[in-house]
């Protein structure tokens, strides 16, 4: 139970990176027919046309079951011809694909599309997805967006969850928030050079995938898996776990790295720095997404139903975390605990330790019936003197030291698994700040527990 402090190499490549400046455009006002906007309850950018989701599940009426039990939803669909309009050769399009999966979900998605309805396309990642060094409509994401709305002649309503130097631990405590309210039809998931090889990532990850594929709209999952200068991925094994859950896969390593080990192109064609794409590198990525999807729209409709697989193949315990904020923790007690002023723009409801308020140091205390309790907070350089530590107690035992301060911080979110157990019942859950710590700061940015 320690706070995983890797971030990989992402971390460290997004030192100066302002949180504020997610998509640090230099067009950030501009608008197209489909640009989002900023929501104002949520971290990601959505089309401004788009609500939050009610209970109600839309459903084609003439959908038809084929011969092998697939759902094809809109049989009368017109045949649209796609034109990815590439840049690359086939040889590097073909190595990015390392499968198709099941083409059940994707194939509904475009043929809805082509049948002229509009359809909600989602990101979530780091900040390649968020669009960092680049503006906001030359991000991959957009770029995507924009091609299928081409193709298609439609409005194709778009959210970026994209937030710089987040691994898939914090996705999946946002995706219900930054994501599944949108009631999306496609999902791009891209967390490859964020992600470590920790049990915590693979757990997350995975868990991410089932709660995003169990949402109601069925929605389609295409993973995307990138990698930095130095080579660091974690797609050997995300890849594992995408073939388990046969969903199609998109492989930058495969084919833009594979042609910078040839020598056929140089890393600072694709990136300006260590890790994220440049102008050139989000249109490279642009144009494997459209390969992909451009493979499966036009193969032969599915020949099986896509069913969730029952067993996970590592782990999925973190599937029904909840993340809980100042606003939404049900307290016995906010002790020295206040409304946080110094929020993380991603996490707006964070609560500070103060001792100012009270003089003294008086634990924040709730009750919650859990077998994982998971700590987001701000992590800090190790020069932020002003801040400090907590103790984390359940039932009055001290399970788990907390710093702020870290060689790899940068005000940036952090987790720590403070508790895990096999089984759940009711505890008392204490923090406070560590002994001598009781004067410095400390920024809970939500608190996480499930069953």
């Amino acid at each position: 139970m320690t706070t995983v402090k890797k971030f990989t190499a992402i971390a460290l490549a997004t030192l100066m990176f302002s949180l504020s400046a997610c998509g640090n455009s230099s067009d950030k006002n501009s608008e197209s027919s489909s640009e989002s906007s900023i929501s104002s309850e949520s971290s990601a950018n959505t089309d401004s046309g788009l609500e939050p989701s009610s209970d109600k599940e839309s459903e084609s009426s003439s959908a038809e079951i084929t011969p092998s039990g697939a759902v094809k939803k809109y049989p009368d669909a017109k045949k649209v011809t796609l034109n990815g309009n590439y840049t690359q050769n086939e040889y590097i399009l073909k190595n990015s694909l390392l499968g198709t999966g099941n083409k059940e979900r994707m194939q509904n998605v475009l043929d809805k599309a082509a049948s002229g309805e509009p359809i909600t396309v989602a990101f979530i990642g780091g900040s390649i997805t968020s669009g960092y060094k680049v503006s906001n409509s030359e991000c991959f994401a957009a770029l995507y967006r924009d091609w299928l709305s081409e193709q298609f002649g439609i409005k194709v309503n778009y959210v970026n969850a994209g937030i710089s130097g987040t691994p898939s631990v914090l996705g999946n405590l946002r995706v219900e928030r930054d994501v599944l309210k949108y009631d999306p039809d496609l999902v791009f998931i891209e967390f490859a050079v964020n992600d470590g090889y920790e049990d915590v990532y693979k757990n997350s990850y995975e868990s991410l995938i089932n709660k995003v594929l169990e949402y109601k709209t069925e929605p389609a999952v295409m993973l995307l898996f990138t990698i930095t200068r130095e080579g660091h991925t974690c797609q050997p094994w995300m890849s594992e776990i995408g073939k388990h859950y046969e969903l199609p896969m998109v492989s930058v390593p495969d084919s833009i790295m594979a042609e910078v080990k040839a020598g056929n192109i140089t890393y600072d064609d694709y990136s300006n720095d260590e890790t994220h794409p440049n102008k050139q590198g989000h249109i490279w990525i642009r144009e494997l997404l459209s390969y992909c999807t451009e493979q499966i729209y036009n193969s032969d409709f599915e020949t099986k139903h896509y069913t969730i697989p029952e067993k996970p193949y590592y782990k999925r315990y973190y599937k029904d975390l909840q993340l809980y904020t100042y606003k939404t923790l049900n307290v016995d007690s906010y002790g020295t605990f206040r409304s946080s002023k110094r929020n993380i723009d991603f996490f707006p409801d964070g609560m500070s330790y103060d001792y100012s308020a009270t003089g003294e140091n008086d634990p924040l205390v709730f009750t919650a019936d859990c077998r994982i309790l998971m700590i987001v907070y701000r992590q800090v350089p190790k020069s932020s003197d002003k801040y400090g530590a907590i103790n984390v107690y359940v039932d009055d035992e001290l399970v788990q030291t907390i710093y702020a301060q870290d060689a790899s911080g940068w005000n940036n979110a952090m987790f720590n698994v403070a508790y895990e157990t096999v089984t759940s019942k009711e505890h008392t859950i204490k923090i406070c700040a560590k002994e001598g710590y009781e004067e410095k700061q400390f920024d809970i940015l939500g608190i996480a527990y499930s069953k």
